[in-house]
C-alpha cells in the first residue's frame, strides 16, 4: 500500500518535471526509478515546440561534448627532442604539459634526434625544448 503511494508521488513528481521541460536524463538525477518506468509514466505527456527544441539542442550540445572528449583522448603526443637533452626530459615533460594542457605522462612517445658531429648549431642551451606532435 505505502510503496503505492510512494510510487504515484513519484510519478506525480515526474510529470511535472517532465512539463517544465526537463529530459528524461535531467528526471532519473531527481526522481529515483528506472527508466523504463519514467517512459511508461511520461508517454502521454506532450512538451511545447520550445521544449522540444531545448531538448533536442542539450543532447546536441552533450554528443558534441563527448565527441571532443573522445577525439582529444585518441591524440598521439610525440615530443622530438635532441639527443643531447635528455638530461633534461622531465622538464621539457613539463614545459610541454604546460603549453599543450595534456597531464606529464600523456607524452607517451619520446624521439630523439642524433647528434652529427659536424654541425654548427646555434640553438643551444638550457632553453630549447624541442618541438611536440599532436597527431
Amino acid at each position: 500500500m505505502f510503496d503505492m503511494i510512494r510510487k504515484e508521488k513519484l510519478k506525480r513528481e515526474a510529470v511535472a518535471l517532465r512539463k517544465r521541460g526537463l529530459s528524461y536524463s535531467e528526471i532519473l538525477k531527481k526522481v529515483p526509478v528506472a527508466k523504463s518506468a519514467i517512459s511508461l509514466w511520461l508517454r502521454e505527456v506532450g512538451l511545447a515546440k520550445r521544449q522540444k527544441q531545448a531538448i533536442t539542442k542539450k543532447g546536441i550540445e552533450a554528443r558534441l561534448r563527448g565527441e571532443a572528449s573522445r577525439r582529444r583522448m585518441r591524440l598521439e603526443r610525440e615530443i622530438y627532442i635532441h639527443e643531447n637533452a635528455i638530461n633534461t626530459l622531465p622538464k621539457v615533460r613539463r614545459y610541454w604539459s604546460k603549453v599543450t594542457g595534456f597531464s606529464v605522462n600523456s607524452f607517451e612517445k619520446i624521439y630523439f634526434k642524433k647528434a652529427k658531429i659536424r654541425t654548427k648549431r646555434t640553438n643551444i642551451g638550457a632553453c630549447i625544448m624541442g618541438y611536440c606532435e599532436l597527431k
